[in-house]
């Protein structure tokens, strides 16, 4: 606390600041604008370069770094829509408000007020609130930005917690009790910072934990949608299945006589069946991928090499990052403009691709009646055990065990068209394990799971090899858009079968599938498809913005913030102080410690008028004046207090001459107080001595 009971404004030690900057820009590979922002920050120590900004350019410059941290947390939102976006802005906060942070550190008034550096305390002070004017420094919270910014880029290494230990320490530093000798202080402050280390090192490895568990529960949630070795079916199970109309993807063509179309996603090959308490589950046997390399633009991937292509279709997905597995029709002979880091392929036809933006968006070009997919083996030919008998019948009474392939395709797909229907909802399976007998001997009505398996399975009994496919159908197309939607309902399953020497695809799901006949939609499904669009819209725009550049001119964006703080320090003009017959007295001279006043408390003091610290000079003044031992008359310092409140609280309105007054006036006082007139005064001393 100052003598006057007002708080004391603490600023930062010298180069505390400057070690702060460099060590953030070590954390985030940029040394070079932290060396110059160090530097520019850590010259404010002199005092002759150092000029008063009044508060509304303080205002001015705090709205501006306001809106620089907004507009950098829009441009990472665009960067990357996750987690990520938010450590990135903060990576970079510290040049967002830096030059809020020279401003203040070139002023000359000791400290800011919160209405300045606030909007909430600028509201506050509008309306009158108390405490809205009180002046704060802003030195601290900024290191504690550039400390937060190094930590959302750290490296992770042992250097960084050393770093912010001893950073911290020298923050502390002029806080630390002089109870206790320094190398306690220092002994006590290295044990805790040890105990700490120990504490992050503990909580990190729990993260770490923590994130395995997440990403096993949810890869046992994801299992069946886009696993190319395995999917759960539903085949057996009762209730009824409520597919969501969520947008999930969309896609176009330059040949619309393509549509309606079948996007493949994984090929399975063996039917695995359990009990009637475990949900069957098609399997990818030796399933095996190899990697496909690009062309010489880094963006085509040829499928099918010397192949040409009839038409293009353009399919645009949401992608993790990571990994994922493509959409594609089984006449996809080559992929364009296809952005990711890696292209594998089984010999199934299913396509995985590996680090790729948020929305990947590329090309297929369909060749002509050629099928890059690799031929069958004994897989494509096994039928469960417990499905065999029942299958057997089913294709004997078809009489197609011996017919020619296009006949049984032709056989396989009448027989659905009669008897059978599509139903979401599925009946209790009564104990019966073998879930496709009971679908073509008893209930004849199921999804597409339910003809899917089953015309596989029949295709094998009568000697055709046969896989399983899962995927999407491709029918619903938007006129707001311009292509086709597919949502979380179009999710579809086929079967394939190879005749003369390719695979030809079966689909033998009543048409009921495509939810054609569902009628008109609500306005509420029809907002959720514009709001799904904007939100595409955004995307696409994402995805043709180059964020690179764009990040790259952020940086170098802390130039003309520079200039714009040398712009304004050169137009303020340096405070002189005055010459006067008794020195030097200029407009913030006799700041805080330095006002005349103040010899006036020690002189009192020294006679033992001793004023306590939360007490405010003027009500110490009127408590002694009012004791029958005060040498001086009652109001004798009234003038001189209230100059040098008005000194110590409000410089930039005191008159020079007032200063002058106020010098004079104490000496006088002074002089006065000091002349032993009698022997009752130094008594009076003594008393209060004692």
């Amino acid at each position: 606390m100052e003598p006057d009971g007002e708080p004391i404004i603490v600023k930062t030690p010298p180069l505390l600041m400057g070690a702060t900057l460099i060590f953030w820009g070590v954390m985030a590979d940029v040394v070079g604008y932290a060396a110059v922002m160090a530097v520019m920050l850590e010259l404010a120590h002199v005092p002759k370069i150092r000029r008063r900004f009044p508060e509304a350019d303080l205002k001015r410059i705090t709205d501006l770094c306001t809106l620089i941290f907004v507009c950098l947390l829009v441009i990472q939102i665009v960067a990357d829509r996750s987690l990520a976006a938010i450590l990135n802005t903060l990576v970079w906060t510290p040049t967002a408000f830096f030059l809020l942070m020279l401003f203040a550190a070139y002023n000359t008034e000791q400290g800011a007020p919160l209405s300045a550096i606030s909007i909430i305390f600028r509201a506050g002070k509008q309306k009158g609130r108390s405490g809205s004017d009180r002046l704060v420094d802003i030195s601290y919270p900024f290191l504690v930005i550039c400390i937060l910014s190094a930590a959302a880029a750290n490296l992770r290494t042992p250097w960084f917690y050393a770093g912010v230990f001893a950073l911290t320490a020298w923050a502390l530093a002029p806080f630390r009790s002089h109870r206790y000798p320094f190398p306690v202080w220092i002994l006590l402050l290295t044990f805790s910072g040890v105990i700490g280390y120990a504490g992050q090192t503990g909580l990190h490895q729990l993260q770490l934990y923590l994130e395995r568990i997440a990403i096993s529960w949810y890869s046992d949630a994801a299992a069946g949608q886009s696993d190319p070795y395995r999917i759960r079916t539903t085949l057996g199970s009762d209730g009824e299945l409520k597919p969501s109309r969520r947008i999930l993807f969309r896609t176009s063509s330059d040949d619309p006589e393509i549509f309606p179309l079948l996007l493949r996603e994984t090929v399975y090959n063996r039917l695995h069946v359990y009990d009637r308490n475990h949900r069957p589950e098609w399997y990818a046997v030796k399933s095996v991928f190899e990697e496909l390399f690009p062309e010489r633009d880094g963006t085509t991937w040829r499928l099918v090499h010397n192949s040409a292509g009839a038409s293009k279709l353009t399919v645009s997905m949401p992608f993790s990052g990571e990994m994922g597995v493509l959409k594609l029709p089984s006449e996809a002979v080559c992929l364009e403009k296809l952005t990711v880091g890696a292209v594998y392929r089984n010999q199934y036809g299913v396509t995985g691709v590996e680090d790729g933006p948020g929305l990947l968006t590329y090309d297929i070009i369909l060749g002509k009646d050629h099928t890059p997919v690799a031929p069958p083996s004994r897989f494509d030919l096994g039928i469960p055990p417990s499905e065999a008998e029942t299958v057997h019948a089913v294709v004997e009474k078809l009489g197609i065990t011996s017919s020619a392939p296009e006949t049984a395709l032709k056989r396989i797909t009448g027989y659905f068209e009669q008897g059978f229907e599509y139903s979401l909802v599925l009946s209790s399976p009564d104990g019966v394990a073998a879930p496709v007998s009971r679908f073509l001997s008893k209930t004849r009505s199921g999804h597409c799971e339910y003809f899917a398996s089953a015309s596989v399975l029949m295709l094998r009994a009568a000697g055709i090899p046969a896989r399983y496919v899962k995927g999407y159908a491709v029918h619903e197309f938007s006129e707001l858009e311009n292509q086709y939607l597919i949502r979380e309902r179009d999710a579809h399953a086929w079967a394939t079968a190879y005749v003369n020497g390719q695979w030809r695809t079966l689909d033998t799901t009543p048409e009921g599938y495509t939810f054609r006949g569902e009628g008109g939609r609500s306005w509420i499904r029809r907002l959720s498809d514009f709001q799904s669009y904007f939100f595409y819209r955004i995307s696409v725009w994402r995805q043709n913005l180059n964020v690179d550049k764009l990040r790259t001119y952020g940086k170098w964006a802390l130039i003309p913030l520079i200039l714009v703080f040398l712009k304004t320090q050169l137009k303020k003009k340096r405070i002189v102080p005055e010459q006067t017959s008794r020195g030097r007295i200029g407009e913030t001279q006799y700041l805080k410690a330095d006002s005349p006043f103040y010899r006036v408390q020690k002189a009192l003091e020294d006679a033992g008028y001793v004023k306590p610290e939360s007490e405010p000079p003027a009500e110490w003044i009127k408590r002694i004046e009012t004791s029958p031992q005060f040498p001086m008359a009652p109001g004798s310092l009234d003038e001189l207090i209230a100059c040098h409140y008005q000194l110590r609280f409000d410089p930039a309105l005191t008159d020079p001459e007032d200063l002058r007054a106020l010098v004079s006036g104490v000496e006088k006082w002074l002089e006065q107080f000091n002349r032993p007139d009698s022997a009752e005064q130094s008594a009076v001393n003594d008393q209060h001595r004692i």
